[in-house]
């Protein structure tokens, strides 16, 4: 049966790889039949072979081929029709020749070729002398893979060309690498003879003979060989000579060149390609965009090339390809680091797309499209959750607001004829056009190029876009974008799709471009520097700039942290006051903000006045690596230099006298690159008074921070708007509502977000609202309101409540109690049951269920006792009690145990913090659900762990965002709280009220009272350390058939 099962299984495997092999591309195909002739030919032989002699008769071939159609007959006629499979298996088709087929073909040998793909190759059983290799003795009991290609007779235009082998004395006698600092020295007498015949030789234009011993023709190191294959092509080419001869050799370098003809730029081609080429440098030349490209291309042969500079040229989506074909193969543009494309026209979008460049172009398509960017967006991401500043969110509510007006029309004008309708349906198919660099930046973001300078290329929105998109998945440190046109809508994408989410810039670069001066794009391009992490230098010079953008500048010197030196102004378009303004407010931070002037007045700041004719001067703010101190600076003059008439030597003006150290400046601290590292031996100095020691405020157990107490506030502001306090309680007692709903609005808010959280967040169903007030336990039993307890509500009156709210905020008047309970009056439309409500509507239906349950007390006094007594002392209860959130603001063991688990933290929240459903799949993980804690309670810690939002939705589909990792840190020691080390959770049986206070947890910190600190530590990691475990891939082995 082993024989039969391993037959059956090579059919099916047989199948399954034509299916694979037929689905691939015609040039994947082609380049697979061409090269895997050989391999082919191993697989026939282990097809074929063992086989005997005497049992290749017709009798037992068609024994063989019943004995497989009994096993599959689907299998076995399906395989009949593949040659030359089924002639393989008829050559030799006994149980031994099967199983050694069946086992040589599980091997990756044969994992990419089978059935008809094999006579595709050209290898073919008819190529074998059978009869000889039969007969062979070396051939028994079966033979080799040597054996058999030795009777394996390879068709001739299937065999690869012999490799000519150098003639031993063809080989130079030169050193290594020869450079023009030898010429001196092949002049002396004795010292390298040959190499000053090879130089004259090459002046006169003509080649080097292979026979002599001078350089040999295939070497890529030496510069005369190719000035001499750069003649040679001119002469076959049939053209001229440069008169300037370009710099052939590790830096090849062609400036103010006129290569009009396009078979010139090819001769010149030929010579790069012999150089190894470990920069290109083309400036000021005229040549075709196709001898452009025949240039890029060979430069990049050489596999060194680590500059690319194109600078005044004339190019288009040739050399466009070119760069793209290079940096896509990793063993040619691997090694590329510096790319400049400065004047070179390829800014534009390329409206006709010519034959063969679709396939590069398509492939960067993702990055036309637009992303928004929002805080919600980068929260989710993680890039820099909540750092955007309420002007960039303002900005960005009204780009979406103008997007609404140019919608409605293109909707308006939808309803036209028949005809209108096909051309927007036409329209909106074709799509636009593509930038032409989009190969470029698309293939930038798969290569290590680290500087990028296209300066004086004047970018379309489509191209900022793309390259906005490319940035982030990009190495680029330093990146160059002078004059390139961009006006406040690119720089704002620019800085917010780009910088902002691209880690590893250096150097940004943004002269002379067409900004407005407004502070939108400015403001938005100076946030992203202040919270980016590695930012060292930026260049804003030349750009027109308004004194309302001073409050962002200073936010920029005060709180980066990696930002050395800033250059701004300079611009002559600009206003004389808005530039005198701005360079005022840069002296007065500077002087304000400095060490030394602490209790400086700011009368006594002596700010300079521009000299006449300065008043448009570029200013420089920069500082050193290890220095907090900002210094403002002018930049350096160029040096003047011309020549003496009496004297041969330039002529240089006197230095300048030296600056006093009180009053110098470091312009060229701007340098980053130049910048080295000061006082290294750095030792603290003697007899120096310290700064005053601040005691530190401490912190408390329960404090809610900062952040969340103004996320409250906020929310808390929304919803007194919206609640119907008219209908709630007196007109005299609404301030006094509100005070306190104010006082114990987080009780309110954590009940509202442990019901809405095993809802439908972040709204609470109509049915739901009814559990609230059973799980409270405020509800009468008695049956009949005679008899019912004092501070217990009804559940009539509970319906009312909630029917009342719903009425008020969708507009209808105020329902009366006989009226919802159907007894008497007019039957009135009321709202339907089941809407659900909101977190106003909540609170509001909690504030009139307070009054109702506190019966004499005041409205105020019974909202403040219902949050202490209900909402805290029932609700507000373990497996869902309040968290010691202060524990994650302070220094100690809590957080000693969050930053000992941080790896296995962050990889658990990218994988379940996201949404409410992959949370629940961490319950799920470590079986922490039972009859006592299930998934709601889960859903219920999810929402509790949330930072309070005013709303919690980032799209119009109702999507709610997942959590931060500070929100799913909380969480995680929420669960931590309630899991047990023994891993058993008790479980019991729900009392008669629907509580569960036969539950036995682990003890839980109790709200108001000093936390056990190191215990809850201890909880955590030993909970994190199951997940961890957990988490971890099962990976079991298995046997193979």
């Amino acid at each position: 049966m082993s024989g039969l099962e391993t037959v059956d299984f090579l059919l099916t495997k047989a199948a399954r790889l034509d299916k694979a092999l037929k689905s691939l591309p015609k040039a994947d195909r082609k380049t697979l039949h061409t090269s895997s002739h050989k391999r082919a030919r191993k697989l026939l032989r282990n097809l074929s072979f063992p086989a005997k002699v005497s049992e290749l008769t017709d009798e037992n071939i068609e024994n063989q081929i019943d004995v497989l159609t009994t096993v599959k007959s689907s299998v076995v006629s399906f395989t009949k029709k593949m040659p030359p499979l089924s002639d393989a298996l008829t050559v030799g088709p006994d149980a031994m020749a099967v199983r050694a087929c069946a086992l040589e073909a599980r091997e990756g040998l044969a994992e990419d070729l089978c059935s008809e793909e094999i006579s595709k190759t050209g290898a073919s059983l008819d190529c074998v002398d059978a009869l000889k290799l039969l007969t062979d003795p070396r051939g028994k009991p079966w033979p080799d893979l040597a054996v058999f290609s030795e009777y394996y007779e390879t068709p001739p235009h299937l065999r690869p060309p012999r490799r000519s082998l150098p003639r031993s004395d063809s080989l130079p006698v030169l050193p290594m690498r020869p450079t023009i600092g030898g010429i001196e020295e092949a002049k002396q007498v004795g010292r390298f003879p040959d190499l000053l015949p090879a130089l004259l030789k090459s002046a006169a234009g003509t080649l080097p003979d292979a026979t002599d011993a001078e350089p040999r023709k295939t070497s890529k190191q030496n510069i005369f060989h190719a000035s001499a294959v750069y003649r040679d092509a001119c002469k076959r080419c049939k053209v001229q000579v440069l008169e300037t001869m370009p710099i052939l050799g590790e830096m090849v370098e062609v400036v103010g060149a006129n290569l009009e003809e396009t078979k010139h730029c090819y001769a010149l081609a030929e010579a790069v390609r012999t150089c190894a080429v470990k920069g290109l440098k083309v400036e000021e030349c005229y040549m075709p965009d196709m001898g452009a490209a025949k240039i890029i291309e060979a430069a990049f042969s050489g596999e060194h090339l680590e500059t690319v500079t194109l600078s005044g040229l004339t190019l288009s989506y040739r050399s466009v390809l070119a760069l793209y074909t290079a940096l896509r193969q990793n063993r040619l543009g691997n090694s590329l680091r510096h790319l400049t494309l400065a004047a070179c026209g390829l800014g534009g979008d390329l409206e006709l797309m010519p034959p063969g460049a679709a396939a590069a172009y398509e492939k960067g398509r993702a990055l036309l499209e637009s992303h928004p960017v929002d805080e919600e967006t980068l929260a989710r991401g993680g890039d820099v959750a909540g750092l955007l500043s309420e002007h960039l969110q303002e900005s960005l509510r009204k780009a979406k607001l103008d997007e609404r007006p140019a919608l409605h029309m293109a909707t308006a004008t939808s309803f036209g004829s028949d005809a209108g309708e096909d051309e927007v349906e036409k329209e909106e198919e074709e799509l636009p056009p593509p930038p032409v660099l989009l190969p470029v930046f698309h293939q930038l973001t798969l290569s290590r190029v680290l500087h990028l300078n296209l300066s004086q290329t004047w970018l379309s929105p489509s191209s900022v876009r793309a390259l906005s998109n490319s940035l982030p998945q990009t190495q680029i440190e330093v990146i160059k974008l002078d004059e390139c046109g961009l006006s406040d809508d690119a720089v704002e994408e620019l800085a917010l799709q780009g910088l902002l989410r691209s880690r590893l810039l250096l150097e940004v670069s943004l002269r002379r471009n067409q900004l407005s001066g407004n502070p939108g794009a400015i403001s938005t391009l100076f946030h992203a520097v202040r919270i980016h992490a590695r930012i060292a230098h930026l260049d804003l010079a030349e750009n027109l700039m308004h004194p309302e953008c001073v409050p962002e500048l200073s936010k920029l010197l005060r709180h980066s942290v990696s930002l050395l030196c800033l250059h701004l102004l300079g611009c002559e378009d600009s206003q004389v006051e808005d530039t005198v303004a701005i360079q005022g407010a840069c002296y007065r931070w500077v002087a304000q903000n400095a060490a030394v002037n602490e209790h400086l007045e700011p009368e006594e700041i002596n700010i300079p006045k521009p000299a006449q004719g300065e008043e448009h001067s570029e200013v420089i703010l920069c500082r050193a690596p290890d220095a907090k101190d900002w210094q403002v600076a002018a930049p350096p003059p160029k040096p003047m230099r011309r020549h003496d008439e009496e004297s041969p030597t330039p002529w240089a003006p006197a230095a300048p006298p030296p600056a006093t150290p009180e009053k110098s400046v470091c312009p060229e601290g701007c340098w980053i690159k130049e910048a080295r590292q000061a006082n290294v031996k750095f030792q603290i100095p003697e007899g120096v008074s310290g700064p005053e020691q601040v005691t530190p405020e401490e912190i408390d157990d329960w404090s809610q921070g900062p952040s969340r107490i103004q996320a409250l506030s906020d929310c808390f502001e929304e919803d007194v708007k919206i609640i119907y306090l008219k209908d709630v309680c007196h007109v005299d007692d609404e301030e006094a509502v509100k005070e306190a709903l104010r006082s114990k609005y987080d009780l309110y808010y954590e009940c509202y977000a442990l019901f809405a959280g095993r809802s439908q967040w972040p709204f609470v169903r109509y049915v739901d609202m009814f559990s609230v007030f059973e799980e409270a336990r405020v509800v009468d039993r008695t049956g009949g309101r005679k008899r019912m307890e004092k501070r217990r509500l009804h559940m009539q009156d509970i319906h009312v409540m909630i029917t009342q709210t719903l009425a008020n905020h969708n507009g209808g008047d105020p329902v009366t109690a006989p009226e919802a309970e159907g007894d008497r009056g007019p039957k009135k439309k009321i709202v339907p049951e089941g809407n659900p409500l909101t977190r106003p509507q909540f609170c509001e239906v909690m504030l009139r269920a307070a009054i109702s349950w506190g019966d004499d007390l005041s409205a105020s006094a019974a909202i403040t006792l219902f949050a202490d007594e209900i909402v805290a002392g029932h609700l507000l209860q373990p497996p869902l009690a309040p968290f010691p959130r202060g524990l994650a603001q302070r220094a100690g063991d809590y957080n000693d145990a969050l930053q000992n688990s941080s790896r296995t933290l962050k990889e658990a929240w990218e994988r379940f913090g996201y949404s409410s459903v992959a949370f629940q799949r961490l319950a799920q993980l470590v079986r922490l659900c039972d009859r006592s804690f299930t998934s709601k309670h889960v859903a219920s810690i999810y929402t509790l762990a949330k930072v309070p939002v005013v709303d919690d939705r980032v799209s119009t589909a109702g999507d709610t965002r997942g959590l931060s990792y500070s929100e799913f840190l909380e969480a995680v020691s929420r669960l931590a709280m309630v899991w047990s080390r023994s891993g058993r959770m008790p479980a019991c049986c729900p009392q008669e009220d629907g509580s569960m206070r036969g539950r036995r947890w682990p003890p839980q910190p109790q709200a108001g009272f000093p936390v056990k600190e190191r215990v809850l530590a201890q909880r955590l990691q030993a909970f994190v350390q199951r997940l961890a475990e957990r988490m971890r891939p099962s990976v079991k082995g298995r046997i193979a058939i």
